[in-house]
């Protein structure tokens, strides 16, 4: 069973970092959510920077309860990729529950300091939550999409989107655009 686990985990591993690559099939059709210079990429980093910011201003429960969303976010969304084989929007799921409570903790904190008093904290927190509101708006948007709209699309990391037979199974006979599951792909090219 360990070695079940632990196989799963490799998995879910390779899958991230495949999907999240600059030069990956997403930063090629989706630029404007994976590429190199995307609005994902620019949030990153000011997330990033809040965190450093957390630190330096001694907000620490802040920064371990961002970390730790973070880390939940990563672990979640791997267990979807390696569940699945492949991205779906069922990745909102554990992405939005992850880093909801963050989002509102941070809230909470900046509703009580003034740019005045604690620049850096306030500074921190407005950065944080810059990351935050559009991630989870983001994932607002896919449960959408899944719940109401019933897309039910699995990404491959070959590029390829496959409706879901079943609830864990990928129907590989079919085969759709990227555009199916995500509105701002670039639509294919004839090489692909």
């Amino acid at each position: 069973m360990l070695e079940d686990f632990l196989a799963f985990t490799s998995r879910s591993a390779k899958l991230v970092v495949h999907f999240f690559k600059e030069d990956s099939i997403l930063a090629k059709r989706l630029p404007l959510i994976y590429g190199p210079r995307s609005i994902l990429s620019y949030l990153y980093r000011v997330y990033a920077a809040s965190f450093a910011g957390f630190l330096i201003s001694g907000r620490i429960r802040l920064l371990a309860v961002s970390v730790g969303g973070f880390a939940f976010n990563a672990v979640g969304v791997g267990a979807v990729l390696g569940v699945y084989g492949g991205f779906t929007k069922f990745a909102s799921i554990p992405h939005l529950i992850a880093l909801g409570y963050p989002a509102w903790m941070v809230g909470e904190e900046l509703k009580g300091l003034s740019v005045a008093r604690a620049p850096l904290a306030w500074a921190s927190c407005a950065a944080s939550l810059a990351f935050y509101v559009p991630v989870l708006l983001g994932d607002l948007g896919e449960l959408y999409q899944l719940f109401v709209q019933h897309k039910f699309y699995v990404l491959m990391p070959d590029g390829v989107v496959h409706p879901l037979k079943t609830w864990t199974t990928p129907d590989t006979s079919v085969r759709l655009d990227m555009t199916d599951m995500f509105v701002t792909a670039i639509p294919a090219q004839r090489s692909e």
